[in-house]
Order: structure tokens, then sequence, then C-alpha cells
């Protein structure tokens, strides 16, 4: 339940409280509220003490088809935000199993993390264009000309993305563009540090430009 949220007390009954109630993915089951599965595996992570039980219970979770890949990356994601315990070994456990996000499961996390962190919502794939050049950013604030490269794509590993990305980002920043970067396993190891990065990016010089 919502913290302070003053329940009639009952005998037998154990209530729990939560301030992130809203991430709770709240449900009933056989009538008594309950939290959704996906936020279940990260509770489950803070108590069990087995990191096989905690294998054998995602694996269920994905067996039984009571959450899906991206519910488990976004319950993760948010949790992680805020602090929620249990947070490291959901992470690991996850990413045990091998799931790689598409690129485009990619940006939709990302835009929902900035959107939990209040930010504005960026513009997906904006195209930029110059003098002889045009490049499409994968998420932007054009506006304030501040550019979010996602780079967990295949095509960014290959010899010519190795050369090409330098010069899109060279055309951009004579542009006036802050261009940031940001890998999957960043994104996913340190949300926190991502939504600051991208708020002083927000507040900074290019905040002024138009």
């Amino acid at each position: 339940m919502p913290r302070h949220a003053r329940p009639q007390r009952r005998s037998s009954v154990v209530t729990h409280e939560t301030l992130a109630y809203d991430l709770a993915g709240a449900t009933r089951r056989w009538g008594v509220p309950v939290t959704g599965p996906a936020r279940t595996v990260i509770d489950l992570a803070a108590v069990l003490d087995d990191e096989t039980e905690l294998l054998r219970a995602l694996d269920e979770t994905r067996r039984l088809r009571l959450a899906t890949w991206p519910a488990l990356w976004e319950a993760l994601i948010l949790h992680a935000r805020r602090g929620r315990p249990g947070i490291v070994r959901a992470r690991g456990t996850i990413l045990r199993r091998g799931r790689r996000v598409p690129d485009t499961e990619f940006a939709r996390l990302f835009m929902l993390l900035l959107d939990d962190a209040g930010l504005p919502g960026p513009v997906a794939e904006h195209w930029v264009y110059g003098e002889g050049w045009r490049h499409r950013l994968d998420l932007a604030y054009p506006q304030r000309m501040v550019a979010i490269e996602l780079d967990g794509k295949e095509s960014h590993l290959t010899d010519e993305a190795f050369e090409a990305d330098p010069v899109r980002d060279n055309r951009l920043c004579l542009a006036g563009w802050d261009v940031l970067h940001y890998t999957w396993h960043r994104f996913v190891d340190a949300p926190s540090e991502v939504v600051r990065e991208v708020r002083a990016a927000l507040d900074g010089p290019s905040a002024n430009r138009r």
C-alpha cells in the first residue's frame, strides 16, 4: 500500500507500505493486493540468499509469461534510480540470462527513465542538416541543441562506424550541439548518473540557444 495510507488493522495480516507505490505494478491474486511480477523479482533479489532460487524465480516468471523482458528491464531501471534494495543482484541475474534489448527498446527505456526523473521528453530519430551533410540522432532536444546517442547498436561496432561516428560528432559539435553517448551497460548500471548528466546538459550553455 502507499505510505501513510493508514489501512484498517487486521489480525494475522501484515501490510507492506512503500513510497514508490507507482512502481509496484500493483495487482491482485485471489483477492489479495500484491506487487506485480516484475517488481516481485526485484524484491526477491533483496531477500533470497540462494542465487539458484533467484534464477529459478526469474525463469518461472518468463516461462509462465507473467512478465516480458521489456517489463523486467523497465522495473529494474526505474527502481535502480530510486535506490531500491536488491537492484545489484537483480541486474546481475537478468544479465546472466543474456537478454539483449533491441535498439528501439533501448530508446524507449531511455525516454521512460527521463520521464520518471521529471525531464522533458526528447525527440526520437531527429535529423540534423549541415552544409553537405545530414545525420540522424537517436534522441535529441533540438531547441536546446542536445543530442543523445545510444551506442548499444551493432552498427556502432563496425570499422565503418568507428570512422564515421567521430566525423558526425565533430560536425555536430562545430554546429553548436552537445553530444552525449550512452552504452546499454552504463544505462543499466548507473541510471541516476545518466539522469544527472542529461539534466546538466539541458541546464548548460546550450540551453539558451535557439
